[in-house]
């Protein structure tokens, strides 16, 4: 596995983890409904897909930072970097004098050491996809930007509504969401899926489907052994790197799962490109291909 996909693994996965414990304890809550202040100009954004959520809905020319995995849209590479979830620069990030820094709730030590220096902080939802539109929502009251983000998120539920009247009549399949693996030359080993209560669970369910692992947590690690007894009918790899190569490499590693009936089937599906493991807008876009594979599944 790369090192960019080891990052993005980590960050999903720890992420989540710590945002489960930190919710009740926030040092700072998003603005109340009908709650604006368009005068914010000086926004750090400190999560890839918050960083999508701002441009989203009109916020990009009122943001000064971002972290170094933003990257989407082309315009946030032009703004300041301040490190990372888990590297955050400091120093960096007050000389951008931010009058609002937007986070993900699982930060609660990063809250507390900015509002200790004046500095107002936002979290905001993104583990699931009715959370994801809320934060828009909440974005746009915030920053002076409500009507085109509501435009944004009536865009989304019609796109879902219609994915969800072209599934009606489909089958039910048991899906696995793969989202990264090391990749050995006969086995899958060390395993990281999609389990419950997060954003690729509440994307299964629209299909009309049922998440293969039964279990309660969020993003499991699974052996091969626990694979095999799982038996997924379909498999979604999820990967940010577009490369031919790699997809060309995860798709020969899943056909050796000669075991599994998504791979009796033909019914491995490798989906690439940075939106696919990133809980922003683009979400709904990740749906409709999902959508478009399950077409030609068996």
């Amino acid at each position: 596995m790369k090192k960019e996909s080891f990052y993005l693994l980590t960050f999903i996965v720890g992420v989540f983890a710590v945002s489960f414990f930190a919710r009740s304890w926030l040092v700072s809550e998003p603005a109340p409904a009908g709650e604006s202040h368009p005068s914010y100009q000086r926004i750090v954004s400190l999560a890839p897909s918050i960083t999508e959520c701002l441009f989203a809905v009109g916020a990009g020319d009122q943001m000064v930072g971002v972290t170094n995995y933003c990257e989407y849209p082309e315009e946030a590479n032009s703004l300041t970097k301040v490190g990372g979830h888990y590297d955050l620069n400091y120093e960096t990030l007050i000389s951008l004098k931010p009058d609002l820094v937007v986070c993900l709730p699982s930060s609660p030590e990063i809250h507390q050491r900015l509002r200790a220096l004046d500095i107002e902080v936002m979290p905001v939802e993104s583990s699931s996809v009715s959370g994801i539109m809320q934060s828009l929502i909440q974005l746009g009251e915030k920053t002076g930007n409500l009507a085109e983000a509501e435009k944004v998120v009536a865009d989304m539920e019609m796109r879902i509504a219609k994915v969800k009247a072209q599934r009606v009549d489909e089958p039910s399949r048991k899906i696995l969401v793969s989202i990264g693996q090391n990749t050995g030359e006969a086995a899958v080993q060390n395993l990281f899926i999609a389990g419950r209560n997060n954003f690729y669970d509440d994307l299964i369910t629209l299909l009309g489907c049922e998440n293969v692992y039964a279990g309660e947590v969020a993003y499991p690690a699974v052996s091969h052994e626990g694979l095999i007894r799982m038996n997924p009918e379909v498999i979604f790899e999820m990967t940010p790197e577009d490369e031919l190569e790699n997809s060309i490499q995860l798709e020969r590693v899943w056909k050796r799962q000669a075991l599994l009936d998504a791979v009796k089937l033909d019914n491995v599906f490798v989906l690439a490109g940075d939106y696919v493991v990133k809980p922003g807008p683009r979400v709904v876009d990740l749906l409709e291909l999902m959508a478009e594979k399950m077409k030609s599944s068996r």
